[in-house]
């Protein structure tokens, strides 16, 4: 899988566009007070790590391997 993923850079930056809007849509939601107050403040940090859990598995994707280059 590795090899598939330097072979093919447009599909890494096809996967960080899409973690971007996918970061963007969540955060705007979760951070609108009437759901804020819904859904509670446990809640509002499983999303916030999720969210940046998300972020790192892309840009370590999108990176590669630093030994790579």
């Amino acid at each position: 899988m590795p090899d598939f993923f330097a072979k093919h850079f447009i599909v890494r930056r096809l996967v960080l566009i899409w973690a971007c809007v996918l970061i963007t849509v969540v955060v705007l939601r979760v951070t609108d007070p009437e759901v804020m107050q819904a859904i509670g403040g446990a809640a509002v940090a499983t999303i916030v790590t999720a969210v940046i859990g998300i972020l790192a598995t892309v840009l370590t994707l999108w990176r590669g391997n630093p030994g790579d280059k």
